[in-house]
């Protein structure tokens, strides 16, 4: 063979191997990448829960405090006794929509993480 002919095998053999290794690191970045957002998802809800238990724990704390100022007490707090002690709907959404507002965001940041990595991602082999 010809010196051309066999630097062009030995240069398409090369970038072959590099194209592999390249696949083969890509593959590895993007499954811990989905390690780590399943993690996160997991870390999400179980904080969730937390941050629910204690809202929950907190509205019945409040509803004790004030059934307790109801009995039998004529004070500024009196006029709360005539509303309904359980939380409304209304009271409950802004903390709803903080949570999901914090999901949206968590997403960004990791989609946006994902993208600086692939697009600054390089290695010598």
């Amino acid at each position: 063979m010809s010196s051309p002919l066999l630097l062009r095998a030995f240069v398409n053999e090369r970038l072959t191997a590099a194209a592999d290794e390249i696949f083969h690191c890509f593959e590895r970045t993007i499954l811990k990448y989905e390690d780590e957002a399943s993690s996160s998802k997991q870390e999400i809800e179980r904080l969730r829960g937390v941050l629910l238990e204690l809202a929950s724990n907190t509205n019945h704390n409040t509803v004790s405090s004030q059934a307790l100022l109801c009995k039998g007490e004529s004070s500024p707090a009196h006029h709360l006794c005539e509303q309904e002690p359980g939380p409304s709907v209304s009271q409950e959404e802004p903390e709803l929509r903080h949570i999901k507002e914090e999901e949206e965001e968590l997403g960004f940041l990791q989609s946006a993480h994902l993208k600086y990595h692939m697009g600054t991602h390089t290695q010598k082999y």
